[in-house]
């Protein structure tokens, strides 16, 4: 790693905490050195790393990259920090090359006492949408409506309280995960609404709640008997009269509470009363609920995850990471597998408590800690030491690096990323910005725009996908804001399909579904919340029946033209419904079939039909003609020459519809007509049932 084998510490020979007498007098030193033509090494030279160069230049280049006070702590990142005895032993076994022992003694130190590791599990990713037994009531007192992924809770008397709950398969001895998004829209913002949790059907249940003025409470109704487990707190990570986030987290005998992910309290855990779980809505409010998640917390050994960091195994850390950071990219092969165990234990060293007493023991006291501006430049020469190794055979592909980060800052992520996939979502919002200018100008050119748009932007969407991956709430945002612009040209074609009077132009509204269709399932394909995938789905269903039902609305010979009642072509089907053979008796339905078809086809079917009575009547003629001169055979020559006639008819009726490019009436094809076909699937014949 380009930063580690070049490291100013290392050129210069200094540990990381050097003051800046020593730094001056080693520079003294080694410039002396230099200018004899003589070459000084020290222990820190470490003979796996490539080797080190001190000319004259190299020397006052080190000297500048760590002469400030921020400079000196980034470039400490990216070399080794002694303090410990586990420190000098494995440095002293680097110095001969013996890299895993080195790594065996500073593992030893960092995983000293490491704890179990839980990652959510998901149950139900959202119980509003997967159960079917939420309550939907219109009441005088209130109103319950479940919208798909949404649940509303209004209440209109000013009194007592609403609580809807369904069956969950919660294990409580489990640990767990319940947690869900609330809008409050209306009413009074002192009183309380939440979750409702561990119910009984009578009546016994826990609450977690928040009022929408800013503040939350933990509460037991036993029997309908009211205990306050925590009573009325504040918390400042709230919106007020708006969206928040509800968690409620068990763990061993603890509950944890969190809004908008904030540990905001804890208490111990008590039994549940019952397996119903849902939401609570006091006096006359108006609440939103959404993504009504359950999880269930699985034990999982992530390298570096569940350490436990103190003042004497914190150096150890820093160096094991190092370390693998130089393994990782020490030969011509990269190794991945150090690589992420490194970033691993980099993030523990970054997060933990003691990084900022770090940082003003190599910059300073007067040093104003900046975690962005670390993070910028840590992940900036990682990045750059990698450029050989990105997204190359046996190296290291752009997701993966992002995943080695996943587990990092917000800041940093957000930095990351957006060196990777910032000019692609700066392209896609360009082209949904042009889309929308140019659609709000002329909705007449939507489907084009929508079109163009799609193309403009798939390589974008799926590259930020590949790389950020589904889960990031920047490839959320871009798939949201693209796939509503697209089903938006979609919704704006198919409205200039009405008349001035608001009617809808069937023959017209159709051709727009059907030229947009396949836009309309990218639009379902990358929209990535709920709302925007709900209203994805409803236009593309909207197409759908539109296209499925053409045949009611177009010809369908032709499949192009309008039908006119007076033009259909009309056919009788039959089903028996009841026979006996003493006597020989037989019952049946009939009902006629219309099928819509134009003028023009009607005019081609007449015509084919012609010409197939001209061919049978020519030919049995002839027949009859051979045949009576044939000593008397007039009979078999008209039954000859009917069948030549009928196959010649035959063909001269097909040919003339194929040259119309238009279906024919018979029954082979009628058959396929969606209405005749659903008909015949249920019995139905066209030849009606003799005894």
């Amino acid at each position: 790693m380009n930063l580690i084998n070049n490291n100013p510490y290392r050129i210069l020979g200094l540990p990381i905490t050097a003051s800046e007498r020593e730094i001056a007098k080693q520079i003294n030193t080694l410039s002396t050195y230099a200018e004899m033509g003589k070459f000084k090494e020290y222990d820190t030279d470490l003979i796996f790393l490539d080797k080190i160069s001190r000319t004259p230049d190299e020397i006052e280049e080190a000297k500048k990259q760590i002469e400030q006070s921020e400079s000196k702590l980034l470039y400490s990142l990216f070399w080794f920090w002694k303090t410990s005895s586990a420190d000098e032993i494995a440095l002293e076994v680097l110095k001969e090359g013996n890299t895993n022992k080195a790594i065996a003694i500073w593992e030893k130190s960092v995983f000293a006492n490491k704890n179990k590791v839980y990652r959510p599990k998901i149950i139900f990713d959202n119980l509003i949408r997967q159960s079917t037994s939420w309550s939907e009531t219109k009441h005088k007192d209130y109103l319950l409506t479940k919208n798909v992924d949404e649940y509303i809770v209004e209440r209109i008397n000013e009194d007592n309280y609403c609580i809807s709950t369904v069956m969950c398969d919660l294990n409580f001895e489990e640990n767990w995960i319940i947690e869900c998004d609330t809008t409050w829209i209306d009413g009074v913002d002192n009183s309380s609404y939440g979750i409702a949790f561990g119910r009984d059907k009578s009546g016994s249940y826990y609450f977690f709640g928040i009022a929408g003025s800013g503040s939350y409470i933990y509460t037991k109704y036993d029997n309908w008997s009211f205990t306050s487990l925590i009573d009325w707190k504040e918390t400042p990570k709230f919106n007020k009269w708006g969206s928040n986030h509800l968690q409620i987290k068990k763990f061993e005998n603890n509950l944890s509470f969190f809004v908008n992910h904030v540990l905001v309290d804890s208490h111990q855990v008590d039994d549940f009363f019952g397996n119903d779980f849902g939401f609570k809505v006091t006096k006359n409010q108006k609440v939103s609920f959404r993504n009504f998640k359950f999880s269930k917390l699985v034990e999982e050994d992530i390298y570096g995850e569940g350490i436990s960091i103190t003042s004497k195994n914190y150096s150890d850390l820093k160096n094991l990471s190092t370390l693998y950071l130089i393994l990782a990219t020490n030969n011509s092969t990269f190794q991945l597998e150090y690589f992420i165990k490194g970033i691993s234990l980099a993030k523990s060293f970054f997060s933990a408590e003691n990084f900022e007493t770090f940082s003003k023991l190599i910059a300073g006291e007067k040093y104003i800690f900046n975690l962005e501006n670390i993070f910028h430049f840590y992940i900036n020469e990682i990045v750059e030491s990698l450029r050989n190794y990105i997204d190359k055979t046996d190296g290291i592909n752009t997701s993966q690096l992002i995943s080695a980060f996943a587990n990092f800052p917000v800041e940093a992520k957000q930095f990351l990323n957006n060196r990777f996939v910032s000019k692609q979502i700066q392209n896609i919002d360009k082209e949904i910005e042009t889309t929308q200018t140019e659609r709000k100008k002329a909705a007449i050119t939507a489907i084009e725009l929508g079109k163009k748009l799609v193309e403009n932007t798939k390589s974008d969407v799926e590259f930020i996908k590949n790389v950020l991956g589904e889960t990031d709430f920047q490839y959320q945002i871009i798939g949201d804001k693209l796939s509503q612009e697209i089903v938006q040209c979609g919704i704006d074609s198919f409205n200039l399909c009405k008349t001035s009077n608001g009617e809808i132009d069937y023959l017209k509204a159709i051709k727009s579904e059907e030229s947009y269709l396949s836009e309309y399932k990218y639009a379902l394909s990358i929209a990535v919340t709920d709302r925007v995938k709900e209203k994805a789905q409803e236009n593309l269903d909207s197409c759908n029946h539109y296209i499925e039902n053409k045949h009611y609305y177009y010809c369908w010979f032709c499949g192009n033209n309008p039908p006119e009642e007076v033009n259909n072509y009309e056919i009788t089907i039959y089903k028996e419904t009841y026979r006996s053979y003493f006597p020989r008796k037989v019952q049946f339905s009939y009902v006629p079939v219309s099928i819509p078809r134009c003028n023009e086809c009607k005019k081609v079917h007449s015509q084919s039909s012609d010409k197939f009575i001209l061919g049978l009547i020519c030919c049995a003629a002839l027949g009859l003609i051979i045949g009576a001169c044939a000593d008397g055979y007039w009979f078999a020559g008209l039954v000859v020459g009917g069948g030549v006639g009928w196959i010649l008819g035959t063909f001269l009726k097909e040919k003339k519809t194929s040259e119309e490019a238009i279906k024919d009436t018979n029954q082979s094809t009628i058959r396929n007509y969606p209405l005749l076909s659903q008909k015949l699937r249920e019995g139905w014949q066209f030849s009606k049932p003799s005894a």
